[in-house]
């Protein structure tokens, strides 16, 4: 199973171009952020817009986006979406070159990119099952969750590195250029899709949706891991959020420093990815799910231990990141 899947060209070329989006779009949460914070002095309000205006779309555009793309060919609205990712972030580089960026237009480009985002995400799992075979789904759902799990955890920090390497602009910049190749590495697939059936009407679409919700909140074990998710998604937002303005304005750390803090959460990931399934046989399944997102919760309470820009902050910091990844990872 895991041979024909390693052989099969067309998805190891989809797992690159995921690959490359996920690290674009993921190191921008913290670019943002940071540009707000360092070109712009906003407020923590205002980093907290810049910050929610990535993530608000995936309340709103997911819940029509599934139903959308059941009708309609995925690649299409893949290579849209790398396409329109990578223009839209250089609008940054170049109105900062015109000198004509402001933060109202950081909000503007951030909510259109976190829509793109949201839609691609949706679109990248529908899209996978028409590049393998069925008995390979679960092995390719597999290696694209563990790329996005790292990912999360890692690339954020990448982000403050850049920052610190290239510029604001400059990070942007690369991160326009990670979604263009990744459109370029996607129109290389060959494989085609399954036809599709005629789009449904509006109401039916509405009715759609109403029917998933209803299925979804009918099913208790779905039901609190949907709550348990979106309460825990809010306030790690909220967490990254409050760290940017936190590290980079109170305590003064560099955009590389703080960077790299986030970045060894990765080596939690990693540990995280080693140990989960001994500790799902030796402890069950419900013990660990439950035990390792007390320890992603439980991290973040590291962080204002420390206060002040010396090399013991900088390694509390980064074992609350290590704690965070490995916890997150196991869940």
């Amino acid at each position: 199973m895991k041979s024909r899947l390693l052989l099969n060209g067309d998805f190891a070329r989809f797992w690159l171009s995921q690959v490359l989006t996920s690290v674009a779009s993921k190191s921008m949460t913290m670019v943002f952020p940071l540009l707000a914070t360092i070109s712009f002095a906003a407020t923590p309000f205002e980093v907290g817009v810049v910050a929610a205006a990535q993530y608000v779309p995936v309340l709103v555009v997911t819940l029509f986006i599934g139903v959308w793309l059941d009708r309609r060919p995925r690649r299409p609205t893949l290579l849209f979406t790398d396409v329109a990712g990578g223009l839209a972030l250089l609008v940054i580089p170049v109105l900062s070159g015109l000198d004509e960026f402001h933060i109202g237009m950081l909000y503007a480009v951030a909510f259109g990119f976190g829509s793109l985002v949201a839609i691609a995400e949706v679109c990248a799992q529908a899209y996978t099952p028409s590049l393998v075979h069925e008995s390979d789904l679960v092995a390719a759902i597999g290696r694209l969750e563990a790329v996005f799990t790292l990912v999360v955890v890692a690339a954020p920090g990448l982000g403050g590195l850049l920052m610190n390497w290239l510029g604001g602009s400059g990070a942007v910049l690369m991160g326009a250029a990670f979604y263009l190749i990744a459109a370029l590495v996607l129109l290389t697939v060959t494989r085609r899709e399954p036809p599709v059936v005629a789009p449904v009407t509006r109401e039916r679409m509405v009715s759609e949706i109403a029917a998933g919700a209803r299925l979804l909140l009918s099913i208790p074990v779905l039901r609190t891991l949907i709550g348990q998710a979106a309460l825990f998604n809010f306030f790690e937002q909220a967490m990254l959020t409050l760290y940017t303005v936190y590290a980079a304005s109170v305590v003064g750390v560099t955009p590389a420093l703080l960077g790299l803090t986030v970045t060894l959460g990765a080596v939690g990931s990693m540990l995280g990815a080693v140990a989960a399934e001994q500790a799902e046989r030796r402890w069950g399944l419900k013990r660990v799910v439950v035990a390792s997102m007390a320890i992603a919760s439980f991290a973040p309470v590291l962080i204002p231990l420390a206060t002040d820009p010396t090399p013991l902050t900088v390694t509390i910091w980064s074992v609350s990141f290590v704690l965070y990844g490995f916890g997150l990872t196991v869940y």
